[in-house]
Formats: C-alpha cells, structure tokens, sequence
C-alpha cells in the first residue's frame, strides 16, 4: 500500500491475512534470558521494577552514580509505564549486537532541526536498512524500516495512530531522505499495525519490535510473555557488567541479611515454595 492509496485502504493489522516478514532472511533463533535459578519471569521483572523504584528514591543505598540516570527508565520499562522520552535512552544504552549493515538513528529524529537530521544521517548509504521512530503525545509509535537500495520503507504502526497522521509523518520523512537520494523515487507502504499489548506500555513494545527488526526476527512472534522474557534478556548484557541490571539486583539482595521466617527470599510466606527467591514482587 503506497501513500496515495492511505486515504483509501485500511492499515493492515498483525491479525489479518499480512502475515510476510520485512525481509527474506530471518533468524528465528531469538535470545531470551535463561535465568539460573528458574524464578518465573513476571514475578522476577516486578522485583527488578521494585529495586529500580527504591534505588532510584533512596529507599535502599545505591552508590554507583554513573548508573542512577538508568534507574528510572528501567523501572518504567519493567513497570510498563515508559514515556516516550524512555525510548532514546533504553536504545542507546541497550542496544541490540551491532550488525554492520544495519542501523537504528535516535527516536523523535524526525523532530530535529534539518542540520542535525542531515548530519546524524550523513552515513545513511553506508547502511543496506535503518529504523527511524516516532512517538506521539499519545504514546503511539511509528516505526520506518527503511531500505537504502532501492529507497523505500515500511511503516509499522504500535498502537492507534489515524491514517492522516501516518501520511504527514511519512511524507516529512520522504522529503527529508530525498537529499541523500536526489536521483530516486522512495516510495513508502504500512506494513502492519500493532495495538493488541494491553498489558504493555507502547514505548517499550516499540522498543522490542525495534529489537526484532534490526536482528531480523519475527516481530508476528510477539505477545506479553515474550516480551516479558525479553526484556530480561536486554537486562542482562553479559559482555557488559556495568548495564547488567538483573546482576545488580541479585548481588544487593545477596547482601540483605534474612529475617525470622524459614522463607527468607520471600516477602510473602504464602508464595509458592516452588518460585523462591523474589523479595521485591
């Protein structure tokens, strides 16, 4: 579905009959967090959550300071209560193994003053794709797959976002990328739209699609438990220690000292004997 036939075709739903991958080479190989000791996974995120909100209040110590602008964010992406201004920060400090043929610019880049936006993507040819976003006041999210060669890209849309704005956004975007394809027509098509995440929060659904599109996955795939077990895997880079927030989270309850119960990992005594080891949830 082109541009100028948006006025006249509904967007495609991930439910409907659209159901073919952006690309022809998919991994379906996706990476979710392998947990030592087994907690169940939504319980563990609401722990992180719990951590995230009293290290970042002072309720608990928390000494690294080059980390404590993390905090909030992260515990918003565990609550799922991001606000769109989370998405930068969660893309630039968690984001996906580089593929050096891929790239994803900074959300709201379409914001930008034009001689930020030329120069932040000056090296856009050097790129086979690259993912732009867009968030709205709302808290819906427009993302644009964009394919250097031919130039045309593919929208997806997380959450309800009218047609009229869908088209205004993307035609600003055309004519900003037209510069660095003077000589070639870049054409444009909805691809899908997404809105079918209750229990999540736009921003960091938009933050996991923008995951499984850069490494080629299969964004139909997603639902809340794998996105749940997602963001776990994000939370704990094991090639970098400093952003590995789970580790952080295991190592100050490591240093808590158990109180009379003969559950000492549970806060509450009639949790399943089977799930220990979540104070905070």
């Amino acid at each position: 579905m082109l541009l100028d036939q948006i006025m006249t075709t509904t967007p495609l739903t991930s439910e409907g009959n659209h159901r073919e991958l952006l690309y022809t080479e998919s991994d379906d190989k996706i990476e979710f967090y392998n947990d030592p000791f087994n907690r169940d996974p939504i319980r563990l995120v609401a722990s992180l959550a719990k951590f995230g909100s009293m290290a970042a209040c002072g309720t608990i110590p928390f000494h690294d300071e080059n980390f404590r602008r993390f905090l909030l964010p992260i515990f918003r992406f565990c609550e799922n209560k991001n606000d769109i201004n989370d998405l930068c920060t969660l893309i630039e400090s968690y984001h996906p193994v580089t593929n050096k043929k891929r790239h994803i610019y900074p959300p709201q880049i379409l914001t930008w003053k034009n001689n930020d936006f030329n120069s932040t993507i000056s090296d856009i040819k050097n790129y086979e794709e690259v993912i732009f976003s867009h968030g709205m006041d709302t808290g819906e999210w427009i993302l644009f797959l964009f394919f250097t060669n031919p130039p045309r890209f593919e929208t997806i849309i997380i959450g309800n976002v009218d047609v009229e704005t869908v088209k205004s956004k993307s035609l600003t975007l055309i004519s900003r990328l037209q510069k660095f394809f003077p000589t070639q027509r870049i054409t444009s098509a909805i691809h899908a739209t997404f809105n079918h995440f209750p229990d999540s929060d736009k921003t960091s659904t938009a933050f996991v699609f923008i995951h499984y599109l850069y490494q080629h996955w299969n964004y139909f795939s997603i639902d809340h438990d794998s996105m749940t077990r997602y963001k776990l895997k994000v939370l704990s880079p094991t090639k970098n220690e400093f952003l590995n927030f789970i580790r952080r989270h295991d190592l100050w309850l490591g240093m808590m000292v158990p109180t009379g119960t003969d559950k000492p990992w549970c806060a509450n005594t009639q949790r399943p004997v089977d799930n220990p080891w979540h104070p905070l949830s």
